[in-house]
């Protein structure tokens, strides 16, 4: 019997009686979630074949506790060669003990394709939605070491070290059991009282798995049994194997040091020798190296310490440990960097200003008592360069003084004021252009003496920064993962070159521009660079991905809006509301002292644009908050565009008794 469905001529609707998924930590889980999908095309045989591709959205996490199935097995889209569907898709819980207590929003989206020569064409989509719930506190399980140090003697085959493994915060008393890599110890199920003993499954002398000689780890975890599902790992840690035959072993392979001169310090690491031998060694390394012992004939942790950082020349150090015993060496890499009195905190390939990026002093000679530090910053952007220099001192208090550097960039930034909502279209091209380029920023340090003269002095060199914090969704310039548009709408992706490839944005061939710099792109939708569907998924990185969905326009104007956002980019939004503009008048008038009759002597007028901003996803709400505190908007009326900035005082940001949400703000708009 046909399925009866409304008169559309590619229809897809999806349903579930369920709305609410409530679930309690240590519960068994919730049954599956039924949701039905059916579907139907006027356009019979216009494609060889038809699908619809299911896929899920999980909010309020990065766990993704659920699974897409037909009630046996995982599926990820029905097919068949008719394009009419009646299927049932059934929502299988897991993982829902790493998830704490909370609401935990779900959609399942159906998207309807015609398929030809393996090619899907988008014909419409559906959703289904409901909310998980989750009460109570999950289990904190750990071991009482993160990483188990054993040795096995292959010349008197006895293996020795940490063989007993503790677990801690088992408070539900919850069947468990042990698992490591290759079973070279004997997996436990179940682990009883909350311990277990290593022990070797097979005779290790004769487990091809193992080096004759050498480190071997293990990777092996705690699995908890969840109250009517499975099994599932709740601890991991690392069992490192050290397998001696005959000769020392040593660990580390290699040392590594840092010191800050001016701050006279000094630092340990621990050298273990392995020697169930009792073999006679020696140890000698560099002059900057001192040691707990020079000598010994069994096993040991030596400690190793630096000297005084105030007694080491600024720069990088390298050399070798030498431990020597019987006619043989085995040799240790060392280095040790020793940094000057200056010190940069939160510095990283990418520097955003507002970041605490901290600049440090350590005070270096004895008669400084304030640091003058010389910012040379050079700001450019698609319109002009400027150089300028800052100078800032600041005291020591207690041998010490820092400033927060980026903070202090920020405030110069330069800023590009310019709308590109009117730029020419170029339908063949993904147009992307120069915004501004990071503020590039060379430091002359000053140590000054109370009369304020130069003691000693250091330059740093360039560092570079971008303005604001690191935003949301990096490399995209902007705070907003998820967005909405209507039909007309305007869109503008600013980013850092070279961090994102431009077709995961847009069609079309980009313009070759220097990596590290600030980029913009504007698209409209009569370019045909991008194709909407009503949930649309750019693919930025390989973790991060920007939403857009696509809403009804169900106002009279769509209103293009370009504002500057915290990164003092440019970010698009559009409007579907009414309008209305308000001019308000002041006059200046007084009594002539002459004639005795009052008289007017200036006007000022100031229009109030209220625009109403149509309806407003919930997840797009920070978007309007961001407008409102920006410095600087272009709105674009009847095709012309107006610059100014929000003047609203306050809105009404959460109101239960609505359920739908828009807000009228009040612009200055200069024409």
């Amino acid at each position: 019997m046909p399925i009866e469905l409304p008169e559309i001529p590619d229809y897809i609707q999806a349903s579930t009686l369920t709305t609410d998924v409530n679930w309690q930590h240590g519960n068994p889980f919730p049954p599956d979630v039924k949701i039905n999908v059916k579907a139907s095309t006027q356009n019979v045989g216009l494609y060889g074949s038809y699908k619809i591709v299911l896929y899920g959205n999980v909010n309020n996490t990065d766990i993704y506790p659920i699974e897409i199935t037909d009630g046996t097995n995982v599926i990820y889209e029905f097919v068949n060669g008719s394009g009419s569907f009646n299927k049932n898709a059934f929502i299988k819980f897991k993982d829902l003990e790493l998830l704490g207590a909370g609401s935990y929003p779900i959609e399942i989206f159906f998207t309807y394709y015609g398929v030809n020569n393996e090619i899907g064409y988008y014909l419409n989509e559906a959703s289904a939605f409901f909310t998980l719930n989750i009460q109570g506190i999950p289990e904190s399980i750990i071991t009482d070491k993160n990483e188990y140090n054993l040795i096995y003697n292959r010349q008197n085959n006895s293996l020795t070290g940490d063989l007993n493994i503790k677990i801690i915060g088992n408070v539900n008393n919850s069947p468990m059991r042990f698992f490591n890599n290759l079973e070279i110890f004997k997996n436990v199920d179940p682990i009883v009282n909350n311990s277990l003993v290593l022990e070797e499954k097979s005779p290790l002398i004769s487990n091809s798995n193992l080096p004759i000689e050498g480190e071997y780890e293990i990777s092996s975890a705690i699995f908890k049994k969840i109250v009517g599902g499975p099994y599932v790992n709740v601890k991991s840690f690392l069992i490192n194997l050290i397998v001696v035959n005959g000769d020392m072993m040593i660990t580390p392979k290699s040392l590594n040091f840092s010191l800050l001169q001016s701050a006279g310090e000094i630092k340990e690491e621990v050298l273990k020798v392995i020697n169930p031998y009792n073999k006679a060694f020696t140890i000698e390394g560099p002059y900057w190296l001192e040691f707990s012992i020079n000598s010994g004939s069994q096993s040991a942790e030596v400690i190793i310490s630096t000297l005084n950082s105030s007694n080491l020349p600024i720069g990088e150090l390298s050399d070798n440990i030498l431990i020597k015993y019987e006619d043989k060496t085995i040799s240790i890499p060392v280095s040790l960097s020793v940094i000057s009195f200056i010190f940069l905190s939160g510095i990283e390939t990418y520097n955003f200003c507002l970041d605490d990026k901290i600049i440090n002093f350590i005070k270096r000679e004895l008669s400084s008592r304030y640091v003058r530090s010389t910012l040379s910053i050079k700001f450019q952007s698609e319109d002009k360069t400027i150089n300028m220099e800052v100078p800032l001192t600041v005291p020591y208090y207690n041998e010490k003084a820092s400033f927060d550097l980026g903070a202090k960039i920020h405030q110069y930034f330069l800023r590009l004021k310019k709308s590109i909502l009117k730029e020419e279209k170029k339908p063949d091209k993904f147009d992307n252009k120069l915004w501004i380029y990071p503020a590039e920023v060379k430091i002359l340090v000053e140590e000054l003496d109370v009369d304020y003269n130069v003691v000693h002095s250091e330059n740093v060199a360039a560092i570079h920064f971008y303005p604001g914090k690191k935003p949301a969704a990096f490399p995209l310039l902007s705070n907003n993962l998820i967005k909405q548009r209507v039909a007309g709408s305007k869109y503008i992706f600013a980013y850092i070159q070279g961090l994102i490839l431009p077709n995961k944005i847009g069609i079309g061939t980009p313009n070759v521009l220097a990596d590290g710099l600030v980029t913009r792109v504007k698209i409209e939708d009569d370019e045909d660079k991008i194709i909407f569907p009503r949930k649309k998924i750019f693919q930025i990185t390989e973790d991060k991905q920007l939403v857009y969905y696509t809403i009804p326009n169900n106002g009279p104007h769509v209103i293009n809006l370009q504002y500057e956002n915290q990164n003092l980019c440019p970010e698009s939004f559009s409007f579907t509301g009414h309008l209305k503009k308000t001019p308000e008048y002041s006059h200046v008038y007084d009594q002539n002292v002459l004639s005795s009759v009052k008289e007017k002597y200036d006007v000022t007028k100031i229009t109030t644009w209220t625009i109403n901003t149509g309806f407003i996803l919930e997840k797009c709400t920070q978007i309007i908050d961001e407008i409102i505190m920006s410095k600087l908007c272009y709105v674009e009326i009847d095709n012309k565009v107006y610059r100014g900035f929000v003047i609203a005082q306050k809105i009404v940001a959460a109101d239960s008794s609505l359920e739908l949400i828009q807000f009228d703000l009040d612009f200055i708009l200069l024409e």
